[in-house]
């Protein structure tokens, strides 16, 4: 019998997917053929378990015995390590407080190390693949995460339909080498959810390579979307228009038209947030005054307050209709990265802007956050303009860096 974390249990049948070591620091302990651990009395020690859950590839968990008892007016506490899919970790075990204590992450082939995750103590660089720290007087919970490298498949040329297929884990990084002759801004990848195509709004090109983030695991298609806007054809932003378009992440105003110049309302980008995330399910009602129910943003509001992306003005109401100015707008983003895992960067060591006293306290330090990651940039003279509104245009085109930061930060 085993339980995944979430709480799940499942029997393991075949006794060759599991295999044991044990480790005793005091007294006597001992693994035998039909895997029944043995401990003598008083011993202490710990047990790493790995279960192979793919050719040569296995998750990893470790328990401790005795570390109670040896904690207790001693000084010494454990480490227990483990690992997800795809590598193995070394240095767990039982420490004396102040001892140093070093843990290596060392992956699988055809898997990278992402990073460290901890309880009971923190690290300088918990991307490092090894790492190192002083014992505290408590226990220590670590875990190494690691990811499968993102293969670029490159489809085979000269398919009649332009048709091509691949598939992918949920939450992998996949790249596509995208076939020539084709607009890489209307490239994009999709899949079916009951019986619906649904493209994959976190996905960007560079360099002739189409990246992806699977958001679920299954078969994978690749199209060049059909679509067009009479005004945009000698906009600045025409590419990252027909980027985010194809993403299904803006809509037209409809007479074959964008409205680049037209303002972003605070419904519209929140809208757009929720769209990129995946459009998840929130439950409840929308928790503003004046926002109308079953409007085109409600379900948007609901999951975006629920997550903590927005706030509102405070007084109940958060100016559905008003436009978003470009200090909201930075704070939303950081607030998705956040949501979405990104750890983000506190200080920027670009000089200020010009006009940062203008910046409303709240907005500070997300606004450096978003120029420390490029995805918004100063006006001339070095000025932000925070209170300026964005347009429909650089807001499609700032999307289009955000999803790149996401996605070049998952390795």
């Amino acid at each position: 019998m085993a339980r995944t974390k979430n709480g799940v249990s499942f029997v393991i049948t075949d006794e060759r997917l599991v295999s044991w070591e044990c480790f005793a620091v005091e007294g006597s302990a001992s693994i035998d053929d039909e895997d029944t651990l043995t401990v003598g009395a008083g011993a202490i020690g710990y047990v790493i378990g790995n279960l192979l859950v793919i050719d040569n590839r296995s998750l990893t968990a470790s328990l401790t015995f005795g570390g109670e008892r040896f904690s207790s007016g001693t000084g010494h506490y454990t480490v227990a390590v483990s690992a997800t899919q795809g590598g193995s970790v070394t240095g767990g075990g039982i420490y004396a407080k102040g001892e140093t204590v070093i843990l290596k992450a060392v992956p699988d082939e055809g898997y990278d190390f992402i990073g460290w995750t901890f309880e009971g103590v923190s690290v300088a660089n918990p991307s490092a693949n090894t790492v190192s720290f002083v014992m505290p007087e408590g226990n220590v919970v670590a875990n190494a995460k690691f990811l499968s490298k993102a293969p670029v498949i490159n489809p085979s040329i000269g398919s009649s339909d332009r048709s091509y297929v691949t598939t992918a884990q949920a939450g992998r990084k996949v790249s596509f080498m995208i076939p020539q002759g084709i607009n890489p801004n209307l490239f994009v990848p999709y899949y079916y959810e009951n019986g619906k195509k649904v493209y994959v709004a976190m996905s960007y090109h560079e360099n002739g390579i189409l990246t992806f983030i699977a958001p679920v695991t299954g078969e994978y298609g690749f199209e060049e979307r059909k679509l067009s806007f009479a005004d945009i054809n000698s906009h600045w932003a025409k590419d990252y228009i027909l980027s985010v378009a194809a993403r299904d992440l803006f809509m037209g105003v409809g007479n074959d038209k964008f409205d680049p110049n037209g303002a972003m309302t605070r419904a519209m980008f929140v809208t757009v947030l929720w769209r990129l995330a995946g459009k998840p399910s929130a439950g409840g009602s929308v928790p503003f005054k004046d926002a109308v129910p079953n409007a085109y943003y409600s379900e948007a509001f609901v999951w975006a307050a629920k997550n903590g992306i927005v706030q509102g003005y405070g007084n109940g109401l958060f100016g559905v209709n008003d436009k978003i100015t470009r200090e909201q707008m930075c704070v939303m983003f950081v607030r998705f990265l956040e949501y979405m895992g990104y750890d983000v960067p506190e200080k920027s060591n670009a000089q200020p802007f010009a006009d940062h006293n203008l910046i409303s306290s709240w907005a500070k330090d997300a606004v450096e956050a978003c120029r420390s990651l490029g995805i918004v940039n100063g006006k001339p003279g070095n000025l932000f303009d925070p209170k300026a509104y964005t347009t429909r245009a650089e807001c499609s085109t700032m999307f289009m860096r955000l999803i790149k930061v996401y996605i070049d930060s998952i390795e």
